[in-house]
């Protein structure tokens, strides 16, 4: 399992999507930051550095789709699915696995499990959240200091 884990992650998919499925070429945005990260990484990659870490996510993205896509074209659960999704991932994203990867599926979700959760836990956002509030169009207002509910209240008299 360790050399599967290993090698799916944003670094190693958005090469493959370069080296392998020449996703790069196919690309269409219109984000010019974008497409020079992908340029940037695909010239980093050509230049045989011998470890790149990071990879536009986009380009991870695309892969993260193919192999959905195999899958789901496969019969998903019901017929070939995994067995097409394996094939996928053991021609182009396992680099050089250290021993035999797993094929166990465990589901985490169900109330039997005794490893995972019964029900996705989420995220409680905390009193210094400042991430935009999307249904409002505005960001959430900056916690207060002790000092200024102090200015407020003599500002308001």
């Amino acid at each position: 399992v360790k050399a599967f884990t290993d090698n799916v992650c944003n670094a190693n998919l958005a090469k493959v999507a370069v080296e392998r499925l020449d996703v790069h070429k196919r690309f269409n945005t219109f984000s010019t930051p974008l497409l020079g990260a992908i340029r940037r990484f695909v010239r980093e990659l050509s230049s045989g550095r011998a470890t790149v870490r990071r990879g536009p996510k986009p380009l991870a993205d695309c892969v993260e789709a193919i192999l959905g896509a195999v899958w789901i074209d496969a019969g998903g659960l019901a017929a070939g699915g995994w067995a097409a999704a394996w094939d996928f991932v053991t021609s182009n994203i396992v680099i050089a696995p250290d021993r035999p990867l797993s094929v166990e599926v465990v589901d985490l979700t169900s109330p039997s499990s005794q490893d995972g959760p019964s029900s996705p836990v989420l995220a409680q956002p905390s009193a210094t959240d400042t991430s935009p509030r999307k249904e409002l169009g505005r960001k959430r207002p900056a916690p207060l200091s002790p000092n200024s509910s102090a200015k407020r209240g003599a500002a308001e008299s």
